[in-house]
């Protein structure tokens, strides 16, 4: 695979990938650019009946939570009208999974206190919110964390 960038001042930006086949490494690098490609969108989130258009990176988390899922950023918690299960097919790709009822932006992780034997506890940057990552998620999110910080 190789790599191709042409500048051309008249025409609008356009990523094109050429491939024989899509194997799985297009598939992948087809989720990247679209990720990243998504990356400043905003979802409609709801308090009331009061709509909200909050950019996805500044949402600290989602959770569920009394059949509900919430968004949380560092000043309020929202409703969001999806499941958890659909949020991680459309998030940017700083979002991981951080236990059965949560997703984290991994871009707004300040600390994380590891625990051996139970639950970590996940601190976000500019808050007092504190969410937990249960212990089958938390090398996943660490290794996201490192990874989206170049670590």
């Amino acid at each position: 695979m190789k790599l191709r960038i042409e500048i051309s001042p008249e025409e609008s930006e356009e990523i094109v990938i050429r491939c024989h086949e899509r194997t799985e490494n297009v598939k992948k690098l087809e989720s990247v650019i679209e990720n990243l490609i998504n990356a400043d969108a905003e979802c409609v989130l709801y308090i009331g009946e009061t709509e909200y258009f909050v950019p996805y990176k500044k949402i600290l988390f989602f959770e569920a939570s009394e059949g509900k899922i919430y968004a949380h950023t560092k000043e309020k918690m929202l409703i969001c009208n999806s499941t958890l299960s659909k949020l991680e097919d459309i998030l940017p790709y700083y979002f991981v999974r951080s236990s059965k009822s949560c997703i984290i932006n991994a871009m707004q992780v300040g600390a994380i206190a590891h625990n051996i034997t139970g639950p970590s506890k996940v601190f976000f940057n500019g808050t007092q919110k504190v969410i937990y990552a249960s212990r089958a998620y938390y090398k996943f999110l660490k290794d996201k964390i490192l990874s989206l910080r170049g670590i």
